[in-house]
């Protein structure tokens, strides 16, 4: 039986097309192999299109379409003409002046008064946008998911608890998840006005240092009765910041944006280690159990088919990990994650598909 697929989409603003390009270039080789979707997972942006494509899992292509037209009809923003646009390079110095003087119209708007010097003393509650239109957004093509059965796709959102100092992740399988949830998860400290939820003051869950894989496969393990998991699984992350330029930074725009690749782009890499640590552990003691069942009065013996029954009854098995990584685009270090005009929407999508192409070929080489 083909493995199910769990999903892991990284934060990232505008940078969440790559995503939905991504997702529509595997959705039909995953079908035409008999895999099913387990999980769904994501901060920030990636929270979002977790949570989109979660409550159109029933469609034909799982929702791929339907989150290339939300990307491409409410998303993206035409980019005001700041500068002639005679050149790429000031395209995207236009993309970017958009949204941070007028800002995006479906997602956030200026917050004038935050713009105060005298609201730095009071940042959290001025910032310097607001999100009400993200939540009007969300409410109309999202609205409240769950609480769902387990045979359904996790839906995994994380956020960051202000106070605690904590990430909070919430799961479909046991909580209303509400566009107040997937809006907490995208409000960047600062610019955006933190979300209380239930008394809690909630941040973008992109900023913690790892991925989101550690709460959903907790979830998926702890959540399910025991000894249902499957053989294996098969871990999509996809990374949306730019680790791989080699190029110097020279200027101090570059700079800066190398410095967030730096602090943000290699999340994943202690989850690859731990993923697998885990698998060579799960097969190691797959391959003494067989000998300890020949033996089983021996105390050896004793604790391998202990082990092995605790990794049956905690729901562990072999992950397989794919991890599908972006490049920067040109003048990228200018755009980032705030330039949502279409032509730049447009080339995230297409480089997206094409990341998820060139990592296809490698799946069916190999």
């Amino acid at each position: 039986m083909a493995e199910p697929v769990i999903f892991v989409f990284q934060g990232g603003g505008a940078l969440g097309a790559f995503e939905c390009g991504v997702y529509r270039e595997l959705v039909p080789y995953l079908q035409a192999r008999g895999h099913r979707i387990a999980a769904l997972a994501g901060a920030s942006i990636g929270a979002i299109n977790a949570a989109y494509l979660s409550v159109r899992q029933q469609e034909a292509d799982w929702g791929a379409q339907a989150l290339e037209t939300f990307w491409r009809e409410q998303l993206s923003t035409p980019a005001l003409p700041f500068l002639p646009p005679l050149s790429p390079y000031l395209a995207r110095w236009n993309g970017l002046l958009t949204n941070l003087l007028s800002g995006n119209p479906q997602m956030f708007c200026p917050n004038w008064p935050g713009w105060l010097p005298a609201s730095e003393s009071v940042r959290f509650f001025q910032p310097l946008y607001r999100t009400e239109p993200m939540a009007n957004l969300l409410d109309q093509h999202i609205g409240p998911i769950g609480p769902v059965p387990t045979e359904q796709p996790l839906l995994l959102v994380r956020t960051v608890d202000v106070e605690r100092q904590a990430t909070r992740s919430f799961i479909n399988w046991r909580d209303t998840i509400t566009p107040n949830h997937l809006r907490a998860s995208a409000s960047l400290p600062m610019l955006f006005p933190p979300v209380e939820i239930d008394g809690t003051y909630y941040w973008d869950g992109a900023f913690w240092p790892q991925t989101a894989l550690r709460e959903v496969l907790n979830a998926l393990q702890q959540e399910r009765p025991p000894g249902t998991a499957p053989e294996s699984y098969w871990l999509i992350v996809v990374d949306t910041s730019d680790t791989l330029s080699q190029q110097i930074p020279v200027s101090a725009l570059k700079s800066s944006y190398r410095l967030l690749g730096i602090m943000f782009g290699n999340r994943a890499d202690y989850d690859e280690a731990a993923i697998a640590m885990g698998n060579r552990y799960i097969e190691l003691v797959n391959d003494l159990t067989e000998t300890a069942m020949a033996q089983p009065d021996q105390p050896w013996a004793r604790r391998i088919l202990a082990e092995a029954a605790r990794i049956e009854r905690e729901n562990r098995c072999p992950i397989r990990c794919t991890r599908i990584r972006r490049t920067s685009l040109p003048h990228e270090h200018i755009s980032r994650d705030l330039d949502y005009s279409p032509d730049r929407i447009d080339q995230l999508i297409a480089q997206g598909a094409e990341a998820a192409r060139a990592i296809l070929r490698e799946v069916q080489h190999h």
